[in-house]
């Protein structure tokens, strides 16, 4: 049982470090994010800082379980109860990140289509720039033809009186 049970932590261990990376890489990717994604950035803050209360509350409920264990069978129940608590932390703390994490992919979708949606509003602006100064140059050209059909006609009118 005892062997078990260090499996079991080592294996708590384990995640809580691969959780551990995971958070670092989020929070590297997030810091080169624009403001308005902050609140995200202070979310995998937090959750690493709890994830690192956790693994050190994890680490001391393991010694006082071994303590507890070898002072006796009555303590051990304690002790156990302790492991639970603080397992059932982690893995709130687990889905926390989980949640977060599908909140930065969120984020990147949304992003991702915002700049997508830009780039076509950028396209369509150029297309309307072009189609005006196309308009603008038959515009000038009109003006310029009835202006000198106009002087043409005075200057007939002109010339036959």
């Amino acid at each position: 049982r005892r062997r078990r049970q260090e499996l079991t932590n080592e294996g708590l261990e384990i995640k809580l470090r691969r959780l551990s990376n995971q958070h670092h890489f989020l929070q590297a990717s997030l810091e080169k994010r624009e403001a308005a994604k902050e609140e995200v950035a202070e979310l995998l803050s937090s959750t690493l800082a709890e994830i690192s209360r956790l693994q050190r509350d994890h680490s001391e409920a393991e010694s006082e379980a071994q303590s507890l264990k070898q002072s006796g069978g009555a303590l051990k129940d304690e002790g156990a109860a302790d492991v639970y608590k603080h397992d059932h932390k982690l893995r709130k703390a687990k889905q926390q990140n989980v949640d977060r994490l599908q909140l930065v992919q969120q984020s990147h979708v949304r992003e991702h289509r915002t700049g997508q949606d830009l780039f076509a509003l950028r396209q369509t602006l150029a297309e309307l720039r072009a189609h005006r100064d196309t308009i603008k140059a038959r515009l000038e050209v009109r003006m310029l033809d009835e202006l000198k059909q106009r002087r043409e006609e005075a200057r007939s009118r002109r010339d036959t009186l």
